[in-house]
Order: structure tokens, then sequence, then C-alpha cells
């Protein structure tokens, strides 16, 4: 009983979400890869709220269901069915009535399993994709039987891009810089090692005393340059997470200043190198949430160079 009514109410939410779709047309901005998913979400709607109507999926919520329930503009109900009757019937009037629907959607979309990504790609019709990483190991790899095959399924998103679409890439990323001579539409690379539309430079740790508080670093983007501070986080991997937004911020006309200003505040979400004060003097980097062996490497060399 239990998985027919889960069944039945992703089915109606799917529907209502391909109809608020159809209806209202908004940007489709589809973010994935096997690492830094969220943060690149988080950074992009950054980015552009300033300027733009956007929406985002709300935590890490990049599945089917996920999905639809930012399509609609809808909370998880978890457990609890008539929360998720009451959703059908918001779902509804948000499909058919909705009078303030976002220009913009920045949608995280994951795989767990073969075709989920097939799945999506049936009603989610992205035009700009944004691809992180594809590391030779990445999580959520054990219902695949190859790593290869996670990587197959993620290029499925970028596959489903609009003729009209924009691809935007880590141009470090060896796997995905490859892929990119197969990728017709126009493309944006990002990157701190290796010359791209959008580079970072001269990434360093900002101190409060003897304690690390942040990190600050510059994006060149053709002649242009700025300089991005962040406060309370630790990594590299957040500049890569920033400049994907600016490049993403560039296809809205938004210039590289006032994105790189949306920074001032910006807060990633706990357990991504967030730092937290400790007891008796002391400061914890705090990597907990989910970390992949690629993020849990990275983690190990920011701890060094502090």
């Amino acid at each position: 009983m239990h998985t027919f009514f889960k069944y039945l109410v992703t089915a109606i939410l799917t529907f209502e979400a391909k109809l608020a779709l159809g209806r209202y047309r908004p940007i489709i901005i589809g973010v994935t890869g096997s690492v830094g998913k969220t943060t690149t979400k988080d950074a992009i709607y950054t980015a552009l709220k300033q300027k733009v109507h956007v929406r985002k999926s709300e935590k890490s919520y990049n599945s089917n269901i996920g999905v639809v329930l930012t399509v609609l503009g809808l909370r998880n109900a978890w457990n609890n069915p008539w929360l998720w009757l009451r959703n059908i019937f918001d779902g509804a009037m948000h499909a058919i009535f909705s009078t303030e629907y976002p220009k913009v959607l920045v949608l995280e979309l994951g795989v767990d399993r073969p075709g989920d990504m097939k799945t999506l790609t049936q009603f989610i019709k992205p035009d700009i994709v944004v691809l992180t990483r594809l590391p030779d190991m990445p999580s959520h790899v054990e219902f695949f039987d190859s790593p290869q095959e996670v990587t197959e399924e993620k290029l499925v998103l970028v596959q489903a891009l609009k003729k009209s679409g924009v691809f935007i890439y880590n141009q470090d990323d060896e796997r995905i810089r490859e892929y990119t001579e197969e990728v017709r539409q126009p493309s944006f690379g990002y990157s701190r090692y290796s010359q791209s539309h959008f580079q970072v430079l001269a990434d360093r740790v900002l101190y409060d005393g003897s304690f690390p508080s942040g990190i600050e670093f510059t994006v060149k983007h053709l002649a242009d340059e700025v300089t991005v501070r962040l406060s309370g986080v630790l990594g590299v991997q957040h500049a890569y997470n920033v400049a994907a937004a600016l490049a993403v911020a560039e296809q809205f006309d938004v210039s590289l200043s006032d994105a790189a200003t949306a920074f001032s505040d910006f807060k990633p979400v706990p357990g991504r190198m967030r730092l937290i004060t400790g007891r008796k003097n002391t400061l914890l980097i705090d990597d907990s949430y989910n970390s992949s062996p690629v993020a849990a490497e990275r983690a190990l060399t920011t701890l060094e160079e502090i």
C-alpha cells in the first residue's frame, strides 16, 4: 500500500510539474556532477537572485520527487500522507493559477540508479547545464556496474540540453574536457589550474588572528577581474562553485562585479568545509556531508595548506 501511494503521488505531482513547465516556460538551469552540485546550485541562485526572479532546489533534493517539488514550489512532506495530499492540491493550484511563477529555475539533478537521469529529462529540458566534476570514483556508485556508468548517466542531462542552450563546465576536469568536443551548443569553461573563460586566480586562506576565517580569490573573465571573499568556509572547491555561478550570471547579463558582490554574505550549507568555533579556543572544519573520495582528498589538502 505504501509503495502504491508513493507511486500515485509521484505520478500526479509529476503531471502537475509538466503542466507548470508547459504553461510558464521558465528558463531551466540544470546542475549535475559527482562533486559540488548543491553548493554550485546555491551559488548560482546567489549570483542571480538580485537581478532575476529565480527559484532553486532546496537542500540536496535532486531526485525525481525533489525536482518535481521544486518546479511546483512545494515542501517535502516526508512520511505524512495528509501533507502529500495537500501537496497534490497545492501543486494543481500552482500549476494552473500562479501569477508569480519564477522566470528561472535552478535545479540540482542527481542519480542513484541507472535510468534516473533519463526519467528526469523526459520533462526537464534545460536551457543551461552546469557540469561540476566527474572523478574516477564518484559517490552513489553502488547501483551501477562501474564508475563509468555513473558518468554516462549524468551526461544524459547534457544530451537533453536545448539546441539554443549553453553548456558550462569544469575545465580542469579531464573527463569533462574530453566530452566537450561532442557538445554542439556554446560552451564556457571555468577553472583554477588551466586557462578558461572564467578562471580562478590567487586563492588564499584568510585569517583572524591565528585561526583561518575564510578564503579570498580572484575570478578573471576576458579583460575583467573581480575579487571574491567568502567567510566561514575553506577550500578551493568553493572558488570553483563561485566561478561556475559567475559564468551562469553572465548569460543573464549580470556583470561580473554585481554577481561577485552578491557573495558578500554567502554561506554554503552545513557540512561543506564550514568553520565552526569549538570549545577551549579550538576551531572545527566541518566537511561531514556525504563526502565522496575526491571531496575527502580535497579536504585533507586544504587542511595541509592552513
